[in-house]
């Protein structure tokens, strides 16, 4: 018995370079649910934007947004995080000119401050 489907979103529900998805998968979702199974919208997208895509089931479904590094309920509860370890986060920017390898200093937010 099938009770959670969960699938891509960018490049297999919303085709490469647009924003809308095709408003029958939000008919397929409404069948999986009369039959009790979970629809996962999974992406590398944030939260908010993947609320956005699913507006018309946006409360039916859960998310993992963030490559993984969250799982959230139908109304945005963080079920798990997952925060990437700083050590894995490698400089890959164009302030370094070409992909450098180099350790950033993920405690300083946004800005390519590298520590290598």
């Amino acid at each position: 018995m099938i009770k959670l489907v969960a699938s891509d979103v960018d490049g297999t529900l919303v085709p490469d370079g647009t924003f809308e998805i095709n408003p029958e998968i939000f008919d397929v979702i409404k069948k999986l649910e009369e039959r009790k199974i979970t629809f996962v919208a999974a992406s590398g997208r944030q939260y908010a934007s993947l609320r956005k895509l699913f507006a018309p089931v946006a409360d039916r479904i859960l998310y993992i947004p963030h490559n993984g590094g969250f799982v959230r309920g139908s109304k945005g509860e963080t079920w798990l995080k997952r925060p990437m370890d700083k050590d894995m986060i490698l400089c890959d920017c164009p302030g370094c000119g070409e992909a450098s390898g180099r350790r950033i200093d993920a405690l300083r937010q946004r800005l390519c401050l590298c520590s290598g």
